[in-house]
């Protein structure tokens, strides 16, 4: 299995700012952070994400693991991308993303939130952070649709994906 490493989200920090920590204090402010977090993922992280996805085309290069720190924002994006390369329906989609809320055991999650309060984040928006919710993918992948003209073109323009690798992956994943 091919091992790539890929920092989605260095490239969204160097392009787009993060908001001050301080300003992030009730629960609708960290739940606005995570979808300015998706659309910077995907203004910024195309080409990074385009990789990921050559690279699973590649012969031998399933069984694959693709993961981030908590297991919901990066890794949730681009499961959600996959998921839409492969025609799933949006609404199983967004299922998928929000059962990753149940996935985060409460002992992480509470380091987490502690960590977050350290770098000023109050504990209202860090569980606003902390969570998965489905509006914010929802708006991630509608704005994959108006701003990107869908999936094939966001991959293929914005990620530099090859058509041929497209199809690989979508017959060695569906077959």
């Amino acid at each position: 299995m091919p091992n790539v490493h890929l920092c989605l989200m260095s490239k969204v920090q160097a392009k787009s700012p993060l908001p001050h920590a301080e300003l992030l204090v009730e629960h609708d402010h960290g739940v606005q952070f995570l979808r300015e977090l998706y659309r910077g993922l995907l203004a910024h992280a195309a080409p990074e994400i385009g990789t990921l996805f050559t690279t699973l085309a590649e012969p031998d290069a399933m069984p694959a693991v693709f993961h981030c720190a908590v297991g919901k924002d990066r890794t949730g994006l681009v499961a959600a991308l996959l998921l839409t390369w492969l025609g799933v329906d949006r609404e199983a989609v967004l299922d998928d993303f929000e059962l990753t809320d149940e996935h985060v055991h409460q002992a992480q999650r509470d380091e987490l939130v502690r960590r977050m309060a350290d770098r000023g984040i109050g504990p209202e928006a860090a569980a606003g952070i902390l969570g998965a919710p489905r509006e914010c993918m929802q708006d991630a992948l509608s704005e994959l649709e108006s701003r990107y003209g869908g999936i094939e073109r966001y991959l293929r323009e914005q990620g530099g994906v090859d058509p041929d690798a497209l199809l690989t992956l979508q017959r060695t994943l569906l077959d």
